[in-house]
């Protein structure tokens, strides 16, 4: 898919029990960088092997590169770098993914699906009324009724 979700499903328990060693700057640094990873899409992070891009996960995380140095080493084992030297969490591009093919499954099945209702009324519309059964019955019932009322 070329856009993603605007978000993604949060599960608390996984969260606490993954970031269970964590210190508290580096589940904020871990929580951001996973947002804006998100946001990004497809493109991902770029990966902390420059110091180019060191600065840059520094301006969109609003830390230091002395607070950078001490924080990412416990954040580092969350994310891989790709083949083309970006940086993502394999656990949220399985999300992601996971989100892409179930969003196509839904346009493929809304548009079978109305496809299916109008043919049935189509067919529906085509046939004449019934004339006979619990229909007809029903239609003498009122008639009648109305017919009695009349007279009263």
């Amino acid at each position: 898919m070329s856009k993603s979700t605007p978000s993604f499903k949060f599960y608390p328990h996984d969260w606490l029990v993954g970031t269970a060693s964590m210190g508290l700057r580096a589940r904020g640094l871990f929580i951001t960088l996973i947002a804006h990873s998100w946001c990004q899409g497809a493109t991902a992070l770029p990966s902390p092997d420059t110091p180019a891009n060191i600065t840059e996960l520094c301006r969109i995380t609003g830390l230091t590169r002395s607070e950078w140095r001490r924080v990412w080493p416990e954040v580092s084992a969350k994310f891989t770098i790709r083949d083309d030297g970006r940086m993502v969490n394999p656990k949220l591009e399985s999300i992601r993914q996971m989100q892409d093919e179930y969003r196509a499954r839904q346009l493929q099945s809304g548009t079978k699906g109305g496809q299916a209702t109008k043919a049935m009324w189509a067919t529906l519309k085509s046939k004449s009324p019934p004339t006979g059964g619990k229909l007809k019955r029903m239609q003498d019932a009122n008639n009648e009724f109305t017919s009695r009322r009349r007279n009263r």
